[in-house]
């Protein structure tokens, strides 16, 4: 490939999904150096506080603060957010 030639579409999307896991990475990273102030809370709180947060998110069309700390703990537990208890306010969010 020149560099005058233009990227595939899933060569795009391969890039699209390295520069959202390096994203991801640095916000991981800044959220441990922080000092991960959600790794004290059992499962069922922190999927309270999701809820609470994803609530939020959808009210003020804005992302809060917290929400980057929050899928950063989750992803340190290797679990996903449990998108299932917001499903409403996803679908009102998605409209």
């Amino acid at each position: 490939m020149s560099d005058d030639e233009p990227f595939s579409d899933e060569m795009a999307g391969t890039l699209v999904n390295i520069i959202l896991r390096l994203k991801a990475m640095k916000e991981t990273a800044a959220y441990l150096n922080a000092g991960r102030r959600f790794s004290s809370l059992k499962l069922e709180d922190l999927n309270m506080k999701w809820v609470k947060i994803f609530k939020q998110l959808v009210e003020q069309r804005r992302s809060p603060s917290e929400m980057g700390d929050l899928i950063a703990e989750y992803e340190l537990r290797k679990i996903k957010p449990p998108m299932h208890l917001v499903q409403q306010e996803q679908e009102a969010f998605n409209t």
